[in-house]
This record gives structure tokens, C-alpha cells and sequence, in this order.
């Protein structure tokens, strides 16, 4: 779990950001005893009723301004309710009068002035915190400073600095609220939750009440975007529960979505529900089981992807579950169409989730990107928008998506049109309408990130005439490459992904993809004054990768032709690397064979990238699988890394039960152990170079 006092706004998309407790007419606030004011603060705060503990902590600071306590508390729900410049000037204060005692006042002064774009100011008060701070049994504030700065450092870099054109969307849209969850049906319509009202309300938590959230439509009418119109079916709204975050299935016969009701301890949870479509109507909604929803925590924001099997689909979500990396993480479960079973979900790993908190995951299914808010990495402000490649627990490292997108304060729910650099996101950023409080509330707000002057790039992808694996395939012998196997000079129908360099840390993203035509060419426009990375992929041949840069060119550049190597029809099978049963640790023959054959090749070939790949039977359950087959390709790579080969030339990879060679059952429907043992196997294959 995290510091209590760890920097989060989370609870605006969680819960209902400021809701007040009705305070019994009999009492006034000034009327309660000290222990009362104390009981009823703690009760406010473990039920997220961040503005309502600010007035009790400002009745005991008002009663004893001496109290260091008392003030720090009524700091840090000045912050919690985003009155920064009452905070800020508090914490300045306290950390004066007892800074040896109260160094988080110095972090979150730190943090009110990047919030305000104060960067300058906000970076030396985080250095000076980075050098006093020495909490051992909580380092987690400083890994938040030493982030922020990595964050500053953004605002300064031109390659997140974007060209981009953005619209507060009018108040037929928002409200001065929350708006939240826009879901993209066209390019001239969307659907969103709002509270839908101009000022706060008034709840009482203990009647097990909070203000609802209801779907809503909006569409282009008359050439203007016009909001608060009835939702059509499947955007459920249901009484007395808030409903957001909705996310369709890629065959849209299912409709993911939230639904958050108060529980018997005064507290909101959100929970995943599904509605399906049945012939031509859609069902009731249901809450989905198998721990995709567990008690006393939530489970919101769904997204869902598509997999190699189009009976499978993965529903990527947030949670606060335990066992996660942070307070809130990303989360995935995966449907079964035939079996209509959800499996046990299983993190996303430490490529998206960081210590921080990870929120409303956005999947693009033709760019398998990963669009997400967090506050665990290098932002501009709070949470900002980040992007990884990949799926399931295989990404790439998150990165900035950088501004006017994100901005010193908070910004969430990047939707984005198909195909389209242009779509939706949430905000509190100042043009943000509020009831009072400046940067309260969350509005939903619409970009088109323009076209910068391009230059034109070139190239051609071309097959050398003899194929490196026709050598390693020899050296193994199994006698999988066709030697009569011919192949056409020039690459028609490749893949090929254009990569931008992000110079913080010298790794790639992807911009956009496009084809080679039946000659082999492609072509891109790029931006002057950027290193690039082109990526090849083709079936039947392996990837391929050459980087360019455009900081000293003029005109259209037109690369060599890139040389792309031929792969074998299927993956070599290491028959000889065998496990006992339900266990990853390797025979002394395995360790054997490695050391003589694997160990050789990698050495003859010291340029070439392989992966490891385990797979198992059927037997077992998804989850255990997936995790045992992992074991067992990193346990093949710890022995190859021990013989002296770089680990960055070798990747494990599980499997599971997604590839099998052969059906498991009889064609009656008994189980086939013959069929089973072709399928445990582990496999050898080259997936590129060093270079």
C-alpha cells in the first residue's frame, strides 16, 4: 500500500470528488469536542470525503494554530480539494517553522509549484527535498521527487512539444463536475458520463448514497458538438449505481462497462459488468466473476483487445487490488467466446504499472498501442498520458505523449478515432469549468495534433540468396528448411513501423505503419531534426531494423536497400530439452545439450537475437501455464546467460497453451497423451540482430 500521504487524485475518478456529509442539525461543527472533530475527520478521510475533513481539520487548527499537526492535515486537504494556493502557502510555512520534522511539506510545496507550471521553482525545492528526505521505511516520496524531475526535464525537450489543436467542448458537454469516459461510435458521435449538474451536491454518506453518473450522447448537430441527449442501448444507466467507462468487444457483441454503488461501509467500489448482445437485443447487464471483481475493491475502466485467437479477448482494467505494483494498476482477463469463461487476472507488469497509480487504459487494436495515465512516471504535472506497444505482459517502455496533451495538471482518458490523430481526453487543466474551487473538475476536451513540415524517406527491402537460417537449421538438423524453397528478390506486403527516438533515454516509439508495395519500397514523410527507427516485419521472413536521423537534412532521403533475412517455416523444436514433471528446472541432459550445441551457435553467430519459447499441454489452468511456461524458457536462458551469451541476445517468452502444434482430444472427445507431449515442448528462434 502506499504513503498515506502519497500525491493522487485518483479519487475523482474513483468516487465522488468533494461530496459532503450532512452534519446532524443538533451540532454545529464549532459545537463538537476536540475528540469529535477528530473521530469525524479520520471518518471523512477513510471514506474519501476529502472536503468535509478539511472542515473538521480547520475547526482544530482554528483552535490551536500552534498544533503542527493539526495545520500539516489542513494543508494537505487544501491540496486533496485543489485549493493549491491556500496549501502551498501552509506547507511553506510549517516546513519554516519545523521542516526537520515535517520534510513532506517541502514535497508537496515542490509539487503545488510544477502543478502551477512554477517547473523552475518546483525543481529546486524537489532537489532539495531529493537530498534531505531519508525515511528508509518509505522511499516512495522520493521516488515521486526524483521522477518529478525527470518530468521537468520534458517541458524543455522539443520532441514532446507537439503541434496539436485543441477544443474545450461546450457546456451542452460539461458541467462544473466531472465529466469522464468518452467512448468514440463514430466521427460524429460519442458517449460520455457526466454528474450532469452546475453545482456540488450535498450526500450523506452514511445513508449509502453518492451523486450518479450517467451516460450520455453527444453528437455534431448543426456543424457544433451538442451533448446531454439519451444514450442508445447497450450505455446502461441504472438506477441509484454511477455508470462509466465503457468498452465494446472487437466483434461488438459485448459491452464492458462500471458500475459503483455505495457498499455497508459508507464506501463507493466500482465494479466490471458486461451486457451481451443476443440475436438482435442486449441482455441485462451481469457482474463479471472470477475474481475479475473481488470484495471491497474496484475494478473500473475496461478496454479490451484483440488476441492472436479471435475466440479470446483480453479486458484490460484498473484496480487497487493487493498484489499489485502501486495503489492502482492495469489489470487484464482473458474471455474465453467458446468456454464464455473470464480467467484469473494477471498484472500487466512493470512496463505499465509503476509504485504510482496507472488509470484508464485506452487500447488501439490496429497499432496494438497502449494509450494510459499515470503519476509514477516523468510528466509535466500530476498524471499525464503515456503510450506502450505490445499486449497482454509483453510492452515496450511507457512513454510521454508529450503537450499540449498533457499539461501541469491532470489529464486522463485519451480516446483517440480509428486511424485518426485525433480524438478526446479529460482534463482539470484551467479553461476546466468549476463550482468555486480553481482545477476541481474534470472537462472533456477534443485534439487534432497537426502535420508539422515533413520530408520524404525511402527505402527497399531486399533478400540476400543465402539464408542464415538454412545454416542453423543444418546445425541442428532437423531438416525443417525447404532447400528447394525459393524466394522473390524484392519484399511485397511487409509490415514496417516508423519509430521516433525519445532522446531521454535512447529508446524508440512507434509514429504510424505502412506497407511495401510488390516492389519492395516504402515510404514515409518524417519530421526535420528527429532520429528514427524503421522496423520490419513480413511473414516468412525475420525482423529487421535500420535507424536514420533527419537532424541534418534537407531533402528527401533515400535509405540503401535493407537487407531482410528469410525464416524457416516453423520454429526449430529443441527436442532435447526436456523438464520433469510440473517443474521448470532442467535435466543435467538439457543443460548438456545447451552447453554443446546452443551455446556454440550463439557463439559462431554473434549477431543474432533468438527467443526461447515454452509451451505446455491443456492441462492446468490458463493462469498456471502461462506462469509455468515462462518459468521454463527463463530457466533454458539463465543456463545460456551463465555460459556467457548477453542476455540482451536472449528473450523467454511462455506460451502456455495459445500455440499448440496438435489437437489434445480424439476426434470423440477423449484426451490425447501422445498429442499432449508434442505439445510440451521448447523452441528455438531467431527474431532478429544485434544491429
Amino acid at each position: 500500500m502506499k504513503h498515506k500521504y502519497l500525491i493522487s487524485i485518483v479519487t475523482l475518478l474513483f468516487f465522488v470528488l468533494l461530496s459532503f456529509e450532512a452534519i446532524s442539525q443538533e451540532k454545529s461543527i464549532e459545537s463538537l469536542k476536540k475528540w469529535e472533530l477528530k473521530e469525524y475527520a479520520k471518518n471523512a478521510e477513510e471514506t474519501f470525503n476529502y472536503a468535509m475533513a478539511l472542515k473538521y481539520y480547520q475547526e482544530l487548527y482554528s483552535r490551536n494554530t500552534k498544533n503542527s499537526a493539526y495545520k500539516f492535515q489542513t494543508a494537505f486537504f487544501y491540496y486533496k480539494t485543489r485549493d493549491f494556493n491556500s496549501s502551498k502557502k501552509l506547507f511553506n510555512e510549517l516546513y519554516e517553522e519545523k521542516g526537520y520534522k515535517y520534510k513532506e511539506a517541502l514535497f508537496y510545496t515542490a509539487e503545488i509549484n510544477k502543478i502551477q507550471g512554477n517547473y523552475s521553482e518546483a525543481e529546486v525545492k524537489f532537489n532539495e527535498f531529493i537530498d534531505i528526505y531519508n525515511n528508509k521505511n518509505d522511499l516512495r516520496l522520493k521516488f515521486f521527487a526524483i521522477q518529478a524531475v525527470e518530468g521537468i526535464k520534458l517541458t524543455v525537450d522539443s520532441n514532446f512539444k507537439k503541434d496539436v489543436y485543441i477544443i474545450h467542448l461546450n457546456t451542452t458537454i460539461n458541467h462544473p463536475h466531472l465529466e469522464s469516459s468518452p467512448i468514440i461510435i463514430n466521427d460524429s458521435a460519442f458517449v460520455y458520463s457526466s454528474y450532469n449538474i452546475d453545482s456540488i451536491e450535498f450526500v450523506n454518506i452514511s445513508a449509502k448514497s453518492c451523486p450518479v453518473s450517467s451516460f450520455y450522447l453527444a453528437k455534431i448537430i448543426n456543424n457544433s458538438w451538442t451533448g446531454g441527449l439519451p444514450p442508445p442501448e447497450p450505455y446502461y444507466n441504472i438506477p441509484n449505481y454511477c455508470t462509466a467507462n465503457g468498452a465494446f468487444s472487437p466483434d461488438k457483441t459485448r459491452f464492458y462497462f462500471t458500475m459503483k454503488s455505495v457498499n455497508e461501509m459508507g464506501v463507493p467500489i466500482s465494479n466490471l459488468y458486461v451486457t451481451e448482445k443476443i440475436n438482435a437485443d442486449w441482455s441485462e447487464p451481469f457482474k463479471i466473476e472470477n475474481k475479475v471483481n473481488i470484495p471491497f475493491y474496484n475494478s473500473t475502466q475496461p478496454s479490451v483487445g484483440k488476441t492472436y485467437d479471435p475466440n479470446l479477448e483480453v479486458i484490460y482494467f484498473v484496480s487497487d487490488r493487493p498484489n499489485g505494483w502501486g495503489g492502482k494498476d492495469i489489470w487484464f482477463s482473458v474471455y474465453n467466446k467458446i468456454h464464455k469463461t473470464y480467467s484469473e487476472p494477471i498484472n500487466a507488469g512493470g512496463y505499465i504499472n509503476t509504485v504510482g497509480d496507472e488509470m484508464t487504459p485506452f487500447y488501439d487494436n490496429i497499432n496494438k498501442i497502449m494509450y494510459f495515465s499515470s503519476n509514477g512516471l516523468p510528466s509535466f504535472g500530476g498524471f499525464d498520458v503515456f503510450k506502450s506497444i505490445g499486449d497482454i505482459t509483453n510492452w515496450t517502455p511507457a512513454q510521454n505523449i508529450g503537450s499540449p496533451i498533457n499539461s501541469s495538471f491532470d489529464d486522463f482518458y485519451y480516446s483517440k478515432f480509428s486511424n485518426q490523430e485525433k480524438g478526446f481526453f479529460i482534463s482539470n487543466r484551467p479553461e476546466a469549468l468549476d463550482w468555486g474551487s480553481e482545477n476541481c473538475c474534470f472537462d472533456i476536451f477534443m485534439f487534432d495534433i497537426n502535420e508539422p513540415e515533413k520530408i520524404n524517406i525511402t527505402g527497399q527491402l531486399e533478400v540476400p540468396l543465402v539464408s542464415l537460417n538454412h545454416e542453423i537449421d543444418s546445425i541442428f538438423e532437423t531438416n525443417q528448411f525447404d532447400e528447394k524453397q525459393q524466394f522473390d528478390k524484392y519484399i511485397s506486403n511487409a509490415i514496417v513501423n516508423l519509430n521516433i527516438k525519445n532522446n531521454l533515454d535512447s529508446t524508440y516509439f512507434t509514429l504510424f505503419t505502412d506497407t511495401t508495395d510488390n516492389k519492395g519500397v516504402f515510404s514515409f514523410n518524417v519530421e526535420r531534426g528527429n532520429d528514427y527507427q524503421i522496423n520490419i516485419n513480413a511473414t516468412g521472413y525475420l525482423f529487421s531494423s535500420c535507424e536514420f536521423s533527419t537532424k541534418n537534412q534537407i531533402d528527401s532521403l533515400n535509405l540503401e536497400n535493407i537487407r531482410v533475412e528469410p525464416e524457416v517455416e516453423q520454429n526449430i523444436i529443441l527436442q532435447n530439452i526436456l523438464f520433469e514433471f510440473n517443474s521448470a528446472e532442467l535435466t543435467q541432459d538439457s543443460k548438456n545439450y545447451i552447453d554443446s550445441v546452443i551455446v556454440p551457435v550463439l557463439e559462431k553467430y554473434d549477431d543474432i537475437i533468438v527467443e526461447i519459447g515454452a509451451h505446455t499441454d491443456y492441462k492446468g489452468t490458463f493462469e498456471y501455464n502461462m506462469e509455468l511456461s515462462q518459468q521454463r524458457a527463463q530457466s533454458v536462458v539463465n543456463h545460456i546467460v551463465a555460459a556467457g551469451i548477453s542476455e540482451k541476445r536472449i528473450i523467454a517468452k511462455g506460451y502456455g497453451e495459445t500455440k499448440h502444434l496438435v489437437p489434445e482430444r480424439f476426434s470423440n472427445g477423449d484426451d490425447n497423451p501422445e498429442a499432449r507431449k508434442l505439445n510440451r515442448r521448447v523452441e528455438f528462434k531467431i527474431i532478429g540482430f544485434v544491429n
